[in-house]
């Protein structure tokens, strides 16, 4: 990962070739929304989330903040944001300045280890962050403990939907000890461990085909913005990797709700 003031200079420069009639989420897009899909993910994220102004969202794993930013300018909420990347909370604190975005904040911490009271939320969203944690019953319970009775869970993660292995590196991880992929009864499983009722699960192979077909073509041509900024120099073959895998059936990225009693 390179530092967050190399990150951040890289994006502006990038920034300077964008379109500047488009508003500042859209010209982030390219660079911001790490996850299969993109905006057109986060919008079904949105969508599934249910949110107004007023109402009080966590994003966790929220890397540069795309998501988080486009969360409180569509609905209105109040969005706290965290991730364990110290250089892209910088970076992603200063792309808010940046961009003007408001009602939210971002702030380094631990999915595992979440620092807010109790009962503080109501709503929260895992955008391709489960497929990092082991642990997936301590992150539901985890999640569980801050949301309010009612609070609404959307997870938007790959899931393990085939049998076979993927190849390394792929966007989240280098290798595979840094992969913990599960499939969508597991995660079903531990969000019902953790007191949650599970509404619906939609698995997304066509949007994911879609999605990383521009993908791998944005990592090939390196446009001044794109995903190569975050992911590094071998960001095609991650990519790649994960296309061949999603193609396979090996993985799929699934769009999960679930309810807090």
């Amino acid at each position: 990962m390179v530092s967050a003031p190399d990150l951040l200079a890289a994006i502006r420069a990038g920034l300077r070739s964008a379109n500047p009639d488009l508003p500042p989420a859209e010209r982030l897009a390219p660079v911001d929304e790490m996850h299969v899909g993109g905006k057109a993910a986060t919008g079904l994220v949105i969508d599934a989330l249910g949110l107004s102004a007023g109402s009080r969202h966590l994003d966790i794993g929220c890397g540069l903040g795309g998501p988080a930013r486009r969360i409180a300018a569509t609905t209105g909420a109040w969005v706290e944001g965290i991730d364990m990347d110290a250089a892209l909370i910088a970076a992603g604190e200063a792309l808010n300045r940046l961009s003007g975005a408001g009602n939210l904040r971002l702030s380094r911490g631990d999915a595992l280890h979440l620092p807010f009271a109790a009962a503080g939320f109501d709503s929260a969203s895992l955008l391709h962050v489960g497929m990092t944690i082991a642990d997936k019953a301590a992150l539901m319970r985890g999640v569980g403990q801050v949301l309010r009775p009612g609070g609404r869970f959307v997870i938007y993660d790959v899931m393990r939907t085939g049998a076979g292995e993927i190849a390394h590196p792929v966007p989240w991880a280098s290798d595979a000890v840094q992969t913990h992929l599960a499939t969508p009864e597991a995660y079903v499983a531990a969000l019902q461990t953790a007191g949650f009722s599970v509404i619906r699960h939609d698995a997304l192979r066509d949007l994911a085909i879609k999605g990383l077909a521009f993908a791998q073509k944005q990592a090939a041509s390196q446009p001044p913005l794109g995903l190569h900024l975050v992911l590094g120099a071998d960001t095609a073959a991650r990519m790649a990797n994960l296309a061949a895998a999603v193609a396979a059936g090996v993985v799929t990225p699934v769009l999960m709700v679930a309810i807090r009693p």
